[in-house]
């Protein structure tokens, strides 16, 4: 949550035992300036069972283990046009859930506080050519064209491979949108 503060290109991939986010506003310094690198190292150094690394130039953080591998295969050859982070990302996990496939809005995960305005990445509009990437780089892409919104995916690991549950996007002042697969 922090790194969407920041303005940080990131990812994460997190394990549904662990994905109970707490949002602490966090006051930047002036220059925070620091380089990624470091901030891998930093965050290595203090994890065991996550590990940050820098791909496609965005900070993605995922499980050191029993990663879901659905993330790291090519997606369907498509050319995703849309407006709005979570239709432009829905595509890229339609083989996991056909309902993703179909045209028309879905209910997804929007909590926020009361009265504030919060840019969830509804009105950004993206074209990205995913034929040949995996989802990862897809959603990589989608991470350093809309700075901010770090993008999220949660996974149940009681199953092997591991399975994406939500996915979705981190948003500045602790809020996400988030979109349930396979319900």
């Amino acid at each position: 949550m922090l790194l969407a503060d920041a303005g940080v290109p990131a990812g994460v991939e997190v394990k549904d035992s662990d994905a109970q986010f707490r949002y602490k506003p966090f006051k930047l310094a002036a220059d925070p300036k620091v380089p990624a690198t470091d901030l891998a190292k930093a965050f290595n150094s203090r994890h065991s069972d996550y590990s940050a690394a820098i791909v496609d130039h965005v900070f993605v953080i995922r499980p050191v283990s029993r990663k879901a591998e659905y993330l790291d295969k090519s997606p369907a050859p498509v050319r995703l046009h849309a407006r709005g982070l979570l239709s432009i990302a829905e595509p890229l996990f339609a083989l996991l859930d056909a309902r993703l496939a179909k045209p028309g809005g879905r209910v997804g995960s929007v909590p926020g506080p009361v009265g504030e305005p919060v840019d969830r990445g509804d009105s950004i509009e993206l074209s990205i050519n995913s034929e040949g990437r995996s989802v990862l780089s897809a959603l990589n892409e989608i991470a350093l064209r809309a700075p901010g919104h770090p993008w999220l995916v949660t996974t149940n690991t009681d199953s092997e491979p591991a399975r994406v549950t939500q996915f979705g996007f981190i948003h500045r002042s602790g809020i996400t949108s988030l979109q349930s697969v396979g319900r």
